[in-house]
């Protein structure tokens, strides 16, 4: 995964279609370890902004553009 302020883009095994909304889990510190990621996560709301199919070592994925849309971010 990558990101910036205004948005990220990560990889999915599914496509999703342009314009859909989506709500993701992101790590709190994405250098963590994950052993204890069900309590170390924000909810955050976001909007596919572009979906393309990609081939590595002869298998599909596909990269999710994801603009991140401004809440609250309360940590669940």
């Amino acid at each position: 995964m990558n990101s910036s302020g205004k948005g990220l883009c990560f990889e999915s095994d599914y496509p999703i279609q342009p314009g859909s909304d989506i709500l993701m889990k992101i790590a709190d510190d994405m250098n963590s370890d994950y052993t204890d990621f069900e309590t170390k996560y924000e909810s955050q709301n976001g909007k596919v902004k572009w979906c393309r199919q990609m081939k590595r070592a002869g298998s599909r994925y596909y990269d999710i553009g994801v603009e991140l849309i401004k809440n609250n971010n309360k940590k669940r």
